[in-house]
């Protein structure tokens, strides 16, 4: 696997914007999971207000709040995360990760697992003590990925889904 980097997507960039849309909107329509907030934010025809209401959600949580592409020196841009310092969800000791995304040509070669690496540091540095997301029961691969990273399935989100969790101290 090569150099991975994960670099802050700049909403005000539009090429960027647009870029993170896409892929957005491609795990909508072809993935399994459907992620809380972030897929409803990028509608065909809308971006601008879509973009103001992620600088909100941004603001909201200020540095606490981070949505990266995930990039290699030989691939570009091959997938995005977005995660959030502190949950409402599990309380303030936890972090949550929103979405994970890698291109389905990327997969298999040790990027999602580096990405949550990455993500479960921004959430130590941050002083959290967990870490949570939400998954499809249905989602294999990403049982698969976040089982062999240590998280495990903790109880019925709502139907279909399920809350993942992992103990971050050590």
């Amino acid at each position: 696997m090569s150099a991975l980097r994960l670099r802050t997507v700049d909403l005000d960039n539009h090429a960027e914007f647009r870029h993170l849309r896409l892929m957005y909107l491609h795990v909508q329509m072809t993935d399994v999971r459907v992620s809380d907030n972030w897929h409803y934010l990028f509608p065909f025809g809308q971006a601008e207000f879509y973009r103001q209401k992620l600088r909100a959600r941004e603001m909201e949580l200020a540095a606490d709040n981070k949505v990266a592409f995930v990039e290699t020196p030989q691939d570009g841009i091959i997938g995005f995360v977005a995660a959030k310092g502190k949950t409402k969800t599990f309380g303030d000791d936890t972090g949550g990760l929103d979405q994970i995304y890698i291109a389905p040509a990327q997969r298999g070669r040790g990027h999602g697992g580096a990405v949550l690496a990455r993500v479960e540091e921004f959430f130590c540095v941050r002083g959290c003590r967990r870490a949570a997301l939400i998954t499809a029961q249905r989602n294999f691969p990403a049982r698969h990925l976040y089982e062999a990273a240590g998280w495990h399935a903790d109880r019925p989100a709502m139907a279909g889904y399920e809350f993942w969790l992992k103990d971050l101290r050590r």
